[in-house]
């Protein structure tokens, strides 16, 4: 602060070395003072942006490994059922291609 103070001085000082009214160098050195505090909220704010971004971020990926754990869950399941529908499905072929050749060889008998 009291470093911000000496260049502020410094900055009146200057400008009025330099031609400048005292009252507009004073006026000068004020505003660019208050750009510093302005640019010193600046980044406190995007601090605090940065903060609460890099939060939700650890939010995500803590949900996005809830769900992957219970997409993988979900897929294990899947594919047993499919492997078990599969299994059904190929002995219910096997059925049918088994009765439709017992029709054919009767009817082949019989007429």
């Amino acid at each position: 602060m009291a470093s911000g103070a000496f260049n502020l001085f410094e900055a009146a000082r200057a400008l009025e070395a330099a031609g400048v009214e005292r009252a507009q160098a004073e006026a000068i050195a004020g505003a660019i003072h208050q750009g510093q505090y302005h640019d010193q909220a600046i980044k406190e704010d995007l601090f605090g942006l940065g903060s609460q971004m890099r939060s939700g971020i650890a939010e995500f990926r803590a949900e996005k490994r809830v769900a992957s754990g219970a997409l993988h869950s979900f897929n294990s399941q899947f594919r047993a059922d499919l492997a078990s529908f599969e299994k059904r499905m190929t002995i219910r072929l096997y059925l049918v291609g088994a009765g439709l050749a017992a029709w054919f060889i009767a009817f082949e008998l019989f007429t």
